[in-house]
């Protein structure tokens, strides 16, 4: 059996958020942006800096003509998140596509239930029943 729900937010591409007191919301995941070298409104060739409000709060992951980019490495581009731009090492050329990943942080991550619940409705009871 499947429940779907559709309400006015079924234009929001990205994920549901338990916000509070049993009120959730969509919240985006994040935005990609493409460019090549020397487009209208993108750095030209020897700039090395590349600004956008949608870097900032976001992890970012960088594409240079079509190689993920390292973000550990001693010539990896630095991201300034909360400047939101990117300082690419080396310079851009006239040749670089660009493709940028912009995603809003979201925690995912697993949760470990307590000890006797095995699932999120057990655990849930059991915090009911400490009331």
């Amino acid at each position: 059996m499947e429940l779907v729900i559709r309400n006015s937010s079924q234009h929001v591409k990205g994920y549901l958020l338990n916000v509070n007191n049993g009120k959730t919301e969509f919240k985006p995941l994040g935005h990609a942006i493409q460019f090549a070298v020397g487009a209208s409104g993108f750095p030209q060739a020897g700039d090395s800096v590349y600004s956008n409000i949608n870097l900032k709060s976001s992890h970012v992951k960088i594409w240079r003509n079509g190689h993920l980019q390292c973000n550990t490495c001693p010539a990896a581009p630095l991201v300034d998140t909360t400047a939101g731009k990117i300082i690419f090492r080396p310079a851009l050329t006239a040749t670089d596509r660009i493709y940028i990943e912009a995603y809003r942080f979201a925690d995912f991550s697993y949760i470990l239930w307590p000890a006797g619940s095995s699932t999120a409705f057990e655990y849930a009871a059991a915090r009911r029943a400490s009331y």
